[in-house]
């Protein structure tokens, strides 16, 4: 897995699980690489949500990095965001490391919304203006 986040400008390339297993150093890289940037503050990555990930892209058909532009999000974060009206959940899936909102620059927006929602795996938001798609591990829905 390659991962890029879009606000630090932090780039990754690990292997999270192996032979399915999870790596624990692996997880705990992704852990700091996906950590609210705002606060520091590093808080465990549901390794399901890196597997959602993963099964996007191979449906994709290609092993380009993601661009992260949130993984996980603190209740501080979460309730500026709220604060100023920037259309988050009150109990956001990015609050329990279970939602990553990412893009990959090699494909079109709506084809990661569509193999999201053929995986159904969990939710699949959609914002094309903010350039993003969300993947979570939640119950299956789309918006």
């Amino acid at each position: 897995m390659s991962l890029y986040t879009v606000n630090t400008g932090e780039q990754l390339r690990v292997d999270y699980c192996i032979d399915g297993r999870y790596q624990a150093e692996g997880l705990r890289a992704v852990d700091h690489l996906l950590r609210d940037f705002r606060t520091d503050e590093i808080y465990p990555i549901d390794a399901r949500a890196l597997d959602v990930l993963c099964a996007v892209r191979d449906a994709l058909g290609t092993d380009a990095t993601y661009h992260v532009v949130c993984g996980y999000r603190s209740a501080i974060t979460n309730e500026m965001k709220l604060r100023e009206g920037r259309g988050v959940a009150r109990h956001s899936y990015h609050l329990t490391g279970k939602a990553i909102d990412v893009f990959l620059p090699t494909r079109q927006l709506g084809e990661l919304r569509r193999a999201g929602l053929a995986l159904g795996a969990g939710g699949v938001g959609y914002y094309p203006r903010a350039g993003f798609v969300h993947l979570d591990i939640g119950p299956v829905r789309a918006w």
